[in-house]
């Protein structure tokens, strides 16, 4: 209707940009430029993303980019995507996020979308057209608001009566339908939802306000204002917002502003007038149609021009201001624009669109100009003040993988930002992100019970969020967010769950398996998969591969799997025993072999305490060896070493033993028997322990009795009085 659609970029001089003031805020470059030009229209998805309107697929546009912030939430530090485009090319258009997490958008005062609207819904990647409106009516230019039953009040700017009429679109039915007519005109007006849930406008050209009462569906006359807010040329006029202390305020074309105090009900408020926007280099700036942002620090962050004239209404530069709510002092922005090399854009205040982003900061383009591809991140000289923080009460189950979570002030203080009639870039609706260490993560959130609602306060709102697909089992620092401003966090851990394996029966039986599950909501359910064990434990589990299913109180789910092994048979071990080289040696070793069971073994012998499989240097005796496998069963296995009877000297011409084998009793000769020589016997048994002796043989042979001896086999040693070995061998008893 009145802007020409121009990409111009100027040189400027630096002497054009005098300081009016000190900086408040910093401006940084989305390091990324933008795969197309920009053409107006900023959209926050309930995903933490930015749709971007741009000039792709011809006519006016019907292509959008989507700015999706890092993997620390950077969106400096995004990365750009593209949308399936629109069905109908569309410029000055309305735009509204829906319940459902879908994105409104209808009209466009140029294109072929002026007599229709459309419904992207970002979970397919699709467009929907929507039904159609009324023969002969046009909705250019961009005036709607989402109302609190979840319809759209459209300002239609050519219908039965002018841009008096009104149509309500509902996303249940698709379909428009003619709402009640306004008592002024409202084109070019800005629209300004109250607490109530009323809607505010000047009627254009006048200083007569009226208000939409959706609870009746009627308008109601309003106060009238002390000055005027459109300039005389195009009729156009700036912003408005809720500020922090309840009241509205309203900004001009001219460098004339207004205050609204709200009567609370369907009666007049109250206007008064407000400072005036400053001059900037000699010149009185305003905004003919711009965009500004209510930030966190309580400021308003305001794209303004210099006032336009008869010879011509909009005008350049683009300034930037701040305005402080509380202090009502205007602020010049002057920190330089990457990029630009200035504090200011050589292009109008109406091609500048800016959004609040979750992360405090405000998203700022400029469109139908040379810098139309590259954005700006706008971060307040100061912190957010308490008023706009929500709060966290409970997180609830939905459905996995979505939760309820609910508390106040979802919706924020104010609709986030503005753009008199042209462009809807509300944010006062819940986004919820999650944060482990350094890693963000944002979830999708629908279903807010206060749709369009601003400043709930004490009242208790609720939402559902969904977790992102693939994101990590974890605890996480979760926090609510609307118009940048967070809650204070709350620990949200999801589903997870870890399966450990307990003993298998050591006579290769059955084993048993226990689940743990954390996070999540509990109570929990289990099921075992085969078997179909629904307890944490579960027992009598053969070898193989199970599956645990465990699902929370939200229908979470998560799978685990585990192995249960078995051995192959039961555990058994044998010792391998070495001799010693004689009665009196410590020469001997013993080895335990285990056979069955599930490597790896230990070992632990009775005599010594020793944990090798091997031990060496033992005397003859009896040692056991207690072997456990790696499921924990054990067997106790015993041998004994003794003396190597191979390595005996059999020396039967001295000693003479008669008959051998016996059955225990025989006699023991001496052949070469010295008169007077007194002669030792000694005999022993396989481990080495004594068990006859004689100590003074005194003849050349004698009986010796061993009938109480078990059979097997025995040694024998004859010494003489001197110590000398006469000689030595071997007996068996065999009764």
């Amino acid at each position: 209707m009145k802007k020409l659609r121009v990409f111009i970029l100027f040189t400027l001089s630096s002497s054009l940009f005098t300081l009016c003031s000190a900086q408040t805020g910093k401006w940084s470059a989305v390091k990324n430029v933008a795969p197309h030009y920009h053409n107006g229209g900023l959209v926050l998805l309930t995903d933490g993303t930015v749709l971007c309107h741009t000039t792709d697929g011809g006519g006016n546009g019907t292509g959008w980019d989507r700015l999706t912030p890092d993997a620390h939430g950077s969106y400096a530090n995004g990365t750009w995507s593209s949308i399936k485009n629109m069905v109908n090319d569309r410029l000055y258009f309305s735009s509204q996020v829906l319940q459902s997490g879908k994105v409104y958008v209808a009209g466009g005062e140029y294109g072929a979308g002026g007599t229709n609207g459309e419904v992207y819904d970002p979970k397919t990647d699709t467009w929907t057209m929507c039904d159609t409106i009324p023969a002969g009516w046009n909705m250019y230019d961009g005036n709607s608001e989402i109302l609190y039953d979840g319809t759209v009040l459209e300002g239609p700017q050519v219908g039965s009566y002018y841009a008096y009429n009104n149509l309500i679109w509902d996303p249940k039915t698709n379909q428009y339908s003619i709402g009640a007519n306004s008592i002024y005109d409202h084109d070019e007006a800005s629209w300004l939802k109250l607490r109530d849930s009323s809607i505010l406008f000047v009627g254009i050209g006048t200083q007569y306000s009226n208000r939409y009462i959706p609870q009746t569906k009627t308008w109601v006359l309003d106060d009238t204002l002390p000055g005027m807010l459109y300039d005389p040329y195009g009729y156009e006029a700036g912003g408005s917002f809720l500020m922090p202390d309840g009241r509205a305020i309203f900004f001009g074309a001219t460098n004339y502003n207004a205050f609204y105090t709200p009567s609370g009900n369907n009666k007049p408020g109250k206007w008064t007038s407000a400072a005036s926007f400053p001059d900037i280099n000699g010149e009185p700036s305003g905004q003919p149609d711009g965009c500004s942002a209510m930030m966190v620090n309580g400021h308003i962050l305001l794209a303004v021009s210099p006032v336009g004239d008869s010879t011509g209404e909009f005008k350049y530069p683009c300034y930037f201001l701040e305005y402080n709510c509380a202090t009502g002092v205007f602020t010049r922005v002057t920190d330089t624009i990457p990029g630009v090399g200035y504090d200011s854009i050589q292009s109008c205040s109406y091609q500048v669109n800016m959004i609040d982003l979750p992360d405090g900061t405000v998203l700022v383009s400029n469109y139908q100009h040379g810098y139309s591809n590259q954005y700006w991140i706008y971060t307040p000289g100061s912190g957010p003040i308490p008023q706009g923080k929500p709060t966290i009460n409970r997180i609830l189950p939905d459905a996995c993988p979505s939760y309820k979570i609910t508390g106040k002030l979802f919706n924020g203080i104010s609709e986030g930002a503005s753009y008199g009639d042209d462009w809807q870039m509300e944010t006062n609706y819940p986004i919820v992100r999650l944060t482990d260490g350094t890693n963000v993560y944002y979830t999708t959130t629908s279903d807010w019970n206060r749709v369009g609602a601003v400043r709930t306060d004490s009242l208790e709102d609720t939402a559902v969020f969904t977790l992102p697909a693939g994101l990590p089992a974890g605890t996480y620092s979760l926090v609510v967010v609307a118009n940048g401003f967070a809650s204070n966090p709350v620990l949200f851990t999801t589903l997870s769950a870890s399966v450990s394996a307990g003993n298998v029966d050591c006579m290769g039986g059955t084993g048993v398996a226990t689940a743990f599950a954390n996070g999540g909501l509990s109570p929990f359910t289990y099921l075992w998969n085969p078997g179909g064990s629904t307890k944490a434990t579960a027992t009598g589990l053969s070898a193989g591969t199970y599956t645990l299913t465990v699902t929370d109180n939200n229908g979470c789910v998560v799978n685990e799997n585990i192995t249960i092994t078995q051995p192959a048979s039961a555990l058994a071990a044998t010792i391998n025993a070495v001799s010693t080289s004689g009665p009196a040696a410590c020469d001997g070793s013993a080895q335990a072999i285990p056979t069955g069971g599930t490597a790896p073994y230990t070992y632990r012998w009775t005599t010594g305490g020793q944990s090798t499989d091997t031990i060496n240097n033992q005397c003859a005796g009896n040692y056991c060896c207690i072997v456990t496998d790696n499921h924990g069963c054990t067997q106790t296995v015993c041998a004994n070493i003794v003396t190597a009877i191979s390595d005996l000297k059999n020396s039967s011409n001295e000693i003479l033993i008669y008959p051998n084998p016996n059955n225990g009793s025989f006699v023991l000769g001496i052949t070469n028997y010295e008169s007077g020589m007194k002669y030792q016997v000694e005999i022993y048994n396989v481990l080495g322990e004594k068990v006859y002796s004689q100590y003074t043989v005194h003849s050349s042979s004698f009986i010796v009795d061993l009938q109480s001896k078990s059979n097997g086999l025995y040694f024998y040693r004859v010494l003489k009085r001197d110590g000398n070995l006469l000689g030595e061998g071997k007996i068996i008893i065999q009764k």
